[in-house]
């Protein structure tokens, strides 16, 4: 009996044994399992955090470096608290794409623009305030963010930490560790991760004040194109004007038919925004002479007709409308122009088109029963 006893009890003891050998081979096996899918998040997310956590350093540096040049360069003789400085020059510094260059292209612009106002002034002696020029109502900004709050601020949005969420990285590696007997630390787990990554999410830092900025001044060339426009305007409607009068009181010179035309059709380029450049006459040219160009030149055609029709009588032979030398001369520059082939009312001045034995006839009409001026005759 005893010796069958003792039998049964190496036999348990070698079952044993076996199962314990079973449990740490699995332990093993799951702690390698553990361990390996640990470091291959190390590697796979380390390198993008560092090299993410230098961009930000070196373009915090820049930034902060930046932004106090903007607020010596622009802002020194201003009355406004440190942070009131620094935002605004942020805000001159992030709408120019954080590009000094361009602040400097933008500082040109608005004081040539400033001196062609002030032509009393020079570059080296004038009241220009780039801020002034630049800044709508700065004297209203309000802010308490340090310098180094808005540079990292900037440098957050411009390149931002990859997010990790590490709570959950934490308990899916838990899972290699758990068993019927055993639940893991997953707080010690993202701990350990944390350490190991040296993973810092971006700072939460407080949104800037809103500040606005004036839009773009032209360039010289544009401005000096637009002066160049105006005096051409205001030269066609001295000349329009004299002549209109000369109209009214019958003393119109019927050798200037065409000028009469010319300063309409420039005024109907600048009612329409045809305007482009300036003609050799003086009077304003248009930028092409597509559809809405030869409306304008239609619409100033009707206007010197019905002038002329409207006008006084001259002292000295018949009205103007009937003298053969204003028909030739209105039919010539009706000649260029592009004649209206359908309409629902017919238009004093205006150029029609018409079939006569089919042949096209181009005529101006002059009003009902009044004998229109037939091109083909001139």
């Amino acid at each position: 009996m005893a010796f069958r006893a003792l039998g049964a009890l190496r036999g348990l003891a070698i079952g044993g044994g076996a199962a314990a050998d079973i449990v740490r081979a699995s332990d093993i096996r799951k702690s390698k399992e553990y361990n390996d899918a640990f470091n291959q998040f190390i590697d796979n997310n380390v390198g993008a955090l560092k090299k993410a956590g230098a961009k930000q350093r070196l373009l915090e540096n820049k930034m902060k470096k930046d932004i106090s040049q903007i607020v010596e360069t622009y802002l020194g003789d201003y009355d406004y608290s440190d942070s009131v400085k620094y935002e605004i020059a942020n805000t001159i510094y992030s709408s120019h794409g954080y590009n000094v260059d361009n602040i400097n292209k933008d500082v040109s612009k608005r004081l040539n623009n400033h001196l062609m106002n002030n032509l009393t002034e020079t570059q080296d002696n004038n009241t220009f305030k780039y801020v002034d020029s630049y800044i709508t109502l700065p004297k209203d900004v309000s802010s308490e963010r340090t310098l180094d709050q808005i540079a990292k601020k900037n440098a957050q949005e411009m390149s931002p930490m990859p997010t990790l969420d590490l709570k959950a990285k934490a308990a899916g590696l838990g899972r290699y560790k758990e068993s019927a007997f055993f639940t893991p630390d997953t707080g010690k787990i993202e701990a350990n991760l944390l350490a190991a990554t040296g993973y810092k999410p971006d700072e939460v830092i407080e949104e800037g004040p809103s500040i606005g900025t004036k839009p773009p001044v032209a360039d010289l060339m544009e401005q000096q194109r637009y002066k160049n426009l105006l005096s051409a305007r205001d030269k066609a409607e001295l000349d329009r004007s004299k002549l209109m009068k000369d109209l009214e009181t019958g003393e119109f010179d019927t050798n200037q038919i065409n000028k009469l035309f010319k300063t309409h059709e420039s005024n109907q380029y600048a009612k329409k925004g045809l305007a482009s450049g300036v003609g050799a006459s003086g009077y304003l040219t248009p930028k092409d002479y597509g559809t809405g160009t030869q409306q304008a030149r239609m619409d100033a055609f009707k206007v010197t007709v019905q002038q002329i029709i409207a006008s006084k009588k001259p002292q000295v032979g018949d009205a103007y409308i009937n003298q053969n030398s204003v028909k030739r001369d209105l039919a010539s520059i009706a000649k260029g122009l592009n004649p209206i082939v359908k309409t629902d009312k017919m238009e004093v001045g205006g150029v029609y088109t018409r079939k006569v034995d089919n042949i096209d006839e181009l005529y101006i009409y002059l009003g009902e029963g009044v004998p229109e001026i037939k091109l083909s005759g001139y």
